[in-house]
């Protein structure tokens, strides 16, 4: 699906977009979130709102600009944003630099690591990053985000979701309280609310009902990604609840907060854009509350 160029790929966009309105029309599912991919692509090894590279912001403002469109073209009840590319990779150099190597210079934030022979490496390093600049530009990506969301009548929620790792090393948004610390210090807190995902919560010491209650906490419970929430993978585990075992507690928390709960079920739509449309349980509005899923057993399934 992706052009070469923008424009291009935005025209290849629209055409998958009209096919998930008619089957939209014809099941009743409907759009839970909109997303966009700001971390498969090589562009975005170094970052994605906050790569040294303003091309590459560029890119991921212009992802973001066209994604926010179509999730309320599709009337997706919430808008996530995922910065899995947005944080560092290592503390420090783990090798130093041969002085009697010849290299290409490197970005300010990486440091140039020696393999074999004359292959050489980029690592994101703690030592290169100017932590402050980056999340002070991730904040304003964020802010302008936000006020892109307001000029197109988008309504929904905007929503980040915090993971401490994977692909980066060290990401910026590493749980909920975190999170929720870097919005209310850049006067965003009222601005964003939290997507969680039971399995980030495990790789950040905690567990789904200890991040469920860290957002409830603060009225910034969004929506729930429910994933297995097992704390014995050691990695985020992207294998959807069956049977469904989402804790009762993180299900109890999502309909006193009237918050979205949803498997992580999406329909990839290409490596630059993702719009989670769930088609396996569906989606469905209720009468006076924001869009929810319900679990459906396989032997009813029509």
């Amino acid at each position: 699906m992706t052009g070469g160029s923008i424009a291009e790929t935005e025209a290849n966009f629209d055409i998958i977009v009209e096919k998930l309105e008619r089957k939209q029309a014809e099941t009743g599912v409907q759009c839970l979130w909109g997303t966009c991919n700001l971390f498969s692509h090589r562009r975005f090894m170094n970052g994605a709102c906050t790569n040294p590279d303003p091309d590459v912001v560029a890119m991921a403002a212009a992802q973001v600009k066209k994604c926010l469109e179509v999730t309320k073209k599709l009337g997706g009840a919430n808008f996530v944003m995922w910065g899995g590319r947005d944080g560092y990779q290592v503390r420090v150099p783990p090798l130093p630099m041969p002085t009697n190597q010849a290299t290409t210079p490197s970005p300010v934030r990486h440091v140039l690591i020696p393999l074999r022979g004359d292959a050489v490496a980029v690592a994101q390093c703690l030592l290169n990053t100017n932590y402050k600049v980056e999340t002070d530009n991730y904040a304003a990506f964020l802010k302008m985000t936000a006020d892109y969301a307001d000029k197109i009548g988008f309504t929904g929620q905007l929503l980040l979701e915090p993971k401490p790792r994977e692909p980066t090393a060290h990401q910026y948004n590493f749980d909920a309280e975190t999170t929720l610390g870097f919005l209310e210090h850049h006067g965003l807190i009222d601005r964003f609310a939290l997507n969680l995902e039971a399995n980030h919560g495990t790789l950040a010491g905690h567990s789904g009902e200890h991040e469920t209650e860290a957002a409830a906490a603060r009225g910034k419970l969004g929506s729930i990604d429910a994933n297995r929430n097992e704390a014995m993978l050691g990695w985020c585990g992207r294998r959807p609840p069956f049977p469904f075992r989402v804790p009762a507690h993180s299900v109890a928390r999502c309909h006193r907060e009237r918050a979205c709960l949803a498997p992580p079920l999406c329909v990839p739509l290409s490596c630059a854009h993702l719009v989670c449309v769930d088609m396996d349980m569906c989606v469905r509005a209720r009468a006076g509350t924001r869009t929810c899923s319900r679990p459906t057993p396989r032997s009813r399934r029509t």
